[in-house]
């Protein structure tokens, strides 16, 4: 905390002396409180590989787990959101003509993106079982071709929020999000989901749904 208030300090100073206006004191407050709390939940992040099963966000943070399914000539997306007392806010299902796996992954986190900006959530969480986007998007790789046209698209998005984090888990912590793509697929069933519509052997987090 001591280092992000002394950065804050600097960059305010920084800005006055080249004629920008000062903040207020509020607003700095804000401000450190946000990125602290952004990177705490980016450090627990980081531990989401050895995560067991799929578990909520901290308080006011909403999760969005997002899946794909690939078919020969096209591919579905899903985003499954819910809330620090794991609570379905929203689902919502989406067909992509593109079947190309990593693409269809890339969609499925556009999906969510958007799901979060539309309904003006402020701290998001993203997970995706896709490790090499993941990984594109926090700069510790290289954005998959694949996927480049997509990228700017969400870098388009991330601003609508005050804290983003797009996170890395396994597949046993994601079968909701995997359950309700195939299960939408499976039905055709495509758009914004309620929670009446979708059987409760698809809402799973702890077993694979299977037609």
């Amino acid at each position: 905390m001591a280092t992000l208030i002394t950065k804050a300090i600097w960059k305010e100073r920084n800005s006055v002396i080249h004629g920008g206006f000062p903040s207020q004191i509020e607003t700095m407050v804000r401000s450190i409180q946000a990125t602290f709390n952004a990177y705490n939940l980016a450090l627990s992040c980081n531990q989401a590989a050895h995560q067991t099963c799929w578990e909520p966000p901290p308080s006011p943070w909403i999760k969005i787990n997002v899946d794909a399914a690939v078919r020969t000539t096209e591919a579905a997306g899903t985003a499954v959101v819910r809330d620090h007392l794991g609570r379905i806010l929203a689902m919502k299902t989406e067909l992509f003509h593109n079947p190309e796996p990593v693409i269809a992954e890339a969609n499925a986190m556009l999906l969510g993106l958007q799901l979060a900006r539309d309904n003006h959530w402020s701290s998001v969480v993203i997970e995706s079982e896709c490790l090499t986007l993941v990984n594109g998007w926090n700069g510790c790789s290289e954005v998959p071709w694949h996927s480049d046209h997509i990228f700017p698209q969400m870098h388009d998005i991330a601003p609508h929020f005050s804290n983003l984090v797009i996170n890395y888990v396994s597949r046993v912590c994601n079968y909701f999000a995997h359950n309700l793509v195939a299960w939408a697929y499976a039905r055709s069933s495509f758009g914004d989901l309620a929670l009446t519509e979708v059987p409760e052997s698809v809402c799973q987090d702890h077993t694979q749904w299977t037609p």
